[in-house]
């Protein structure tokens, strides 16, 4: 007997952003396959991992495969089957992944840990000769051959910056595409960080605290920002922070008895600040003086948020450690929810963070530019705003939380939903294109002379201080994470937007002559503004004009002073040099 099914619908999954048709034969309902759609990017092999783990517990698991994993200097010509059949005799091996351009490494992964310390039991120590060497044991491990094949002059590797080749790649490849939803989807691909690049950086985070456990045992180091948060790009810093708080105090983790005379005898600071400052100066001393792998070390300790800044050479990834910054990575925590609850969301990032850097909106040295964490806010706060909305408030995720979700740091509720699961899907069914040029239309009219952006409510509010853009932090609502930026670089951002905005739709559909879509965002402004192609001009500046007046007030019933507001008003967007110039100075 025949059975007849009726079509309910679509549904999507809110993990993984993939749509699945709902059928009903009366009794029971069933889904078909997953339906893709071509203007929306599906992750799924990055999905399927993260949507059945909270954040904590993929930390937990990242952290634990750093925990088995080495990192081995092979030769420049290395026989890799027979290395690999070699290393297996210490332990079954769980992952492995060759890389590097200029010199190979191996990044190995056991299955257990004491495949480690069988390899360790294997090593030797240099010989003495002109260096005397300090006997550290460390995961970094550096393979000697004798004999050694010189690398001929065919076999040099190429020295051409990685960076600008990518983005030459990059441009070659969208060129092929015949929308702009294709465009972003590459666009993504090509800058994510790869599954290789997330062990890597864990295994960096691990090799520091072993290194740290010399002074405090107990102590975690853990990545947080962009490594962790799905927005993260190939080349970016790894972000660390150690976290005092466990050490502090273990007695949530093992009971002590409270009526226990007994406690350790500690050198008591003034101030928990100064003991972050302690704490990072003597891990700067130990990677200073004692590990081979860590360089370039620098000590920024009075800043507001006190940090140390190195480079791990073998792993060329430039690294950030603070201390007592738990905070940050509850952010990451959200951020990354976000990236999961809509597969939008991501492109759309990726996106405004490469055109940012290529009109130089963003910079990599500290200044009065917007920060890529400023426009990621912004662009969550942009989807926030949409009729209906494509992601949820902060507000709303802590509706869902639950008891073991609640968390309270120094006054600041910090509390999400962990099961993404009961975040309902939403219903705006606008492509990434559109949300493209919807952004650039919001912001490129936005009024920031009288509102604030508030994540938290995912409404604007009135301002509430005198800097030009006000950002609120979603956790520390008294803190305006866009007060770094002045009204010269605001009003830029403005400019670009709308001049984004027209030539998104000017050039919209493809050319095999000219730039186009996606293209055309990441083209240099002082490049537009010389010449265009086609003999047009740039679209007027009305609009920002009138903003630059409106602000020009403002900043000057702040400071009283007439003569600096008619030379700010005179004065014209920063050039590209006197960028470069002054951030080479800060």
């Amino acid at each position: 007997m025949a059975m007849y099914m009726r079509y309910l619908g679509r549904l999507r999954c809110g993990a993984c952003g993939l749509r699945f048709r709902v059928f009903s034969d009366g009794k029971r309902c069933f889904t078909s396959k997953a339906v893709t759609q071509p203007d929306v990017l599906m992750e799924r092999k990055l999905q399927e991992t993260c949507r059945r783990k909270t954040f904590a517990q993929e930390q937990a698991d990242r952290l634990e495969q750093a925990h088995r994993s080495i990192l081995i200097k092979c030769p420049q010509k290395v026989n890799k089957p027979q290395l690999l059949k070699s290393l297996a005799k210490h332990g079954n091996i769980a992952h492995h992944h060759f890389f590097g351009s200029y010199e190979t490494m191996l990044l190995l992964q056991f299955e257990r840990r004491d495949g480690i310390l069988s390899v360790k039991q294997s090593c030797s120590m240099p010989r003495p000769g002109k260096a005397f060497p300090f006997p550290a044991r460390s995961r970094v491990i550096l393979m000697t051959r004798h004999n050694e094949p010189t690398v001929g002059k065919a076999d040099l590797p190429d020295r051409r910056s990685p960076e600008n080749e990518r983005f030459q790649d990059l441009l070659e490849m969208l060129r092929h595409h015949s929308n702009i939803n294709g465009q972003l989807e590459e666009l993504v691909q090509h800058m994510q960080l790869t599954e290789e690049d997330i062990r890597l950086r864990f295994l960096v985070s691990s090799l520091l605290q072993d290194l740290c456990t010399a002074i405090l045992p107990s102590i975690q180091i853990q990545p947080f920002g962009s490594s962790v948060n799905l927005f993260g790009r190939v080349g970016c810093d790894l972000d660390m922070f150690l976290d005092i708080g466990s050490l502090n105090f273990e007695r949530n983790s093992k009971r002590v008895q409270q009526d226990s005379p007994l406690e350790f005898q500690v050198k008591m600071f003034k101030s928990e600040r100064q003991a972050t400052q302690t704490i990072l100066s003597l891990v700067g001393k130990l990677l200073r003086h004692i590990s081979p792998s860590f360089d370039s070390i620098q000590e920024v300790l009075k800043a507001r948020c006190p940090v140390l800044r190195f480079c791990h050479s073998p792993s060329n990834l430039n690294c950030d450690l603070t201390a007592s910054n738990r905070i940050a990575l509850y952010m990451s925590e959200t951020l990354k929810a976000f990236a999961q609850i809509d597969a939008r969301v991501r492109p759309l990032v990726f996106a405004i963070r490469c055109w940012a850097r290529a009109q130089n909106l963003t910079s990599s040295v500290s200044g009065t530019w917007i920060t890529n964490f400023s426009l990621t806010l912004l662009v969550l706060f942009f989807l926030q705003q949409r009729s209906p909305s494509v992601i949820p408030t902060i507000s709303d995720l802590r509706k869902h939380a639950d008891r073991r979700d609640h968390r309270v740091l120094d006054g600041m509720n910090c509390t999400i939903v962990s099961d993404l699961s009961k975040i309902a899907p939403s219903n705006n069914e606008q492509s990434v294109e559109d949300l493209l040029h919807g952004f650039f239309d919001f912001y490129g009219s936005f009024p920031f002379q009288k509102k604030s952006i508030n994540l938290r409510t995912g409404q604007m509010q009135r301002r509430s201080d005198n800097f030009p853009m006000e950002i609120i932090n979603p956790f520390e609502e008294n803190l305006n994470v866009s007060k770094n930026v002045n009204v010269r670089q605001l009003v830029h951002f403005v400019e670009l937007s709308q001049n984004a905005s027209w030539k998104l739709e000017k050039h919209h559909q493809s050319s095999s002559n000219q730039s186009w879509g996606l293209m055309t965002l990441l083209q240099h402004w002082s490049n537009q503004q010389g010449s265009v192609t086609d003999g047009t001009s740039l679209h007027p500046r009305p609009k920002a004009e009138r903003f630059n007046d409106l602000y020009q007030s403002l900043w000057s019933e702040k400071n009283g002073n007439s003569e600096e507001m008619q030379q700010t008003r005179n004065s014209s967007p920063q050039t590209d040099g006197d960028r470069q110039v002054k951030g080479q100075t800060e």
